[in-house]
Protein backbone atom coordinates (compact mmCIF):
# COMPACT_ATOMS: atom_id res chain seq x y z
CA UNK A 1 0.00 0.00 0.00
CA UNK A 2 1.08 3.47 -1.09
CA UNK A 3 1.37 6.48 1.20
CA UNK A 4 -1.10 8.70 -0.27
CA UNK A 5 0.39 12.04 1.07
CA UNK A 6 4.10 11.28 -0.85
CA UNK A 7 3.85 12.20 -4.47
CA UNK A 8 4.59 9.44 -6.74
CA UNK A 9 5.94 9.21 -10.78
CA UNK A 10 6.25 7.10 -13.12
CA UNK A 11 10.14 6.34 -14.43
CA UNK A 12 10.36 4.41 -17.72
CA UNK A 13 14.42 3.00 -18.71
CA UNK A 14 14.01 2.90 -22.63
CA UNK A 15 16.82 0.68 -23.66
CA UNK A 16 17.60 -1.51 -26.85
CA UNK A 17 17.01 -5.08 -25.63
CA UNK A 18 14.70 -4.17 -22.16
CA UNK A 19 12.10 -1.47 -21.17
CA UNK A 20 11.32 -0.82 -17.45
CA UNK A 21 9.43 0.77 -16.00
CA UNK A 22 8.53 1.77 -12.04
CA UNK A 23 5.79 3.44 -9.84
CA UNK A 24 8.53 5.15 -7.02
CA UNK A 25 7.62 8.15 -4.55
CA UNK A 26 9.65 11.12 -3.13
CA UNK A 27 11.57 8.93 -0.75
CA UNK A 28 12.63 6.62 -3.78
CA UNK A 29 10.77 3.77 -2.94
CA UNK A 30 9.22 1.49 -5.87
CA UNK A 31 5.72 0.38 -5.27
CA UNK A 32 4.89 -1.08 -8.34
CA UNK A 33 7.11 -2.57 -11.80
CA UNK A 34 7.28 -4.22 -14.67
CA UNK A 35 9.85 -5.15 -17.57
CA UNK A 36 9.66 -5.82 -20.81
CA UNK A 37 11.46 -6.76 -23.91
CA UNK A 38 11.53 -3.76 -26.61
CA UNK A 39 10.41 -4.60 -29.64
CA UNK A 40 12.96 -3.15 -31.99
CA UNK A 41 12.14 -4.77 -34.72
CA UNK A 42 8.71 -3.80 -35.22
CA UNK A 43 9.78 -0.03 -35.28
CA UNK A 44 9.16 3.12 -32.88
CA UNK A 45 5.80 3.33 -33.23
CA UNK A 46 5.51 -0.15 -31.79
CA UNK A 47 7.56 0.45 -28.81
CA UNK A 48 5.84 3.46 -28.33
CA UNK A 49 2.59 1.76 -27.64
CA UNK A 50 4.54 -0.81 -25.49
CA UNK A 51 5.34 2.01 -23.38
CA UNK A 52 2.04 3.55 -22.73
CA UNK A 53 0.26 0.41 -22.39
CA UNK A 54 2.70 -0.31 -19.73
CA UNK A 55 2.28 3.41 -17.99
CA UNK A 56 -2.09 2.28 -18.13
CA UNK A 57 -1.12 -0.45 -16.75
CA UNK A 58 1.11 0.41 -13.75
CA UNK A 59 -1.64 3.49 -13.26
CA UNK A 60 -4.43 1.01 -12.32
CA UNK A 61 -2.51 -1.26 -9.95
CA UNK A 62 -1.86 1.35 -7.80
CA UNK A 63 -4.11 3.37 -5.72
CA UNK A 64 -1.94 6.71 -5.32
CA UNK A 65 -2.62 10.01 -8.12
CA UNK A 66 0.77 10.10 -10.64
CA UNK A 67 2.09 13.06 -10.76
CA UNK A 68 4.04 12.59 -13.86
CA UNK A 69 6.39 10.41 -16.48
CA UNK A 70 9.80 10.80 -16.98
CA UNK A 71 11.76 8.42 -19.43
Amino acid sequence: MSDRSLQHVIGVDLGGTKIELGVVDETGQIHQRQRLETVVEEGSQAVEKQILKSINYLKQQIDVPILGVGI
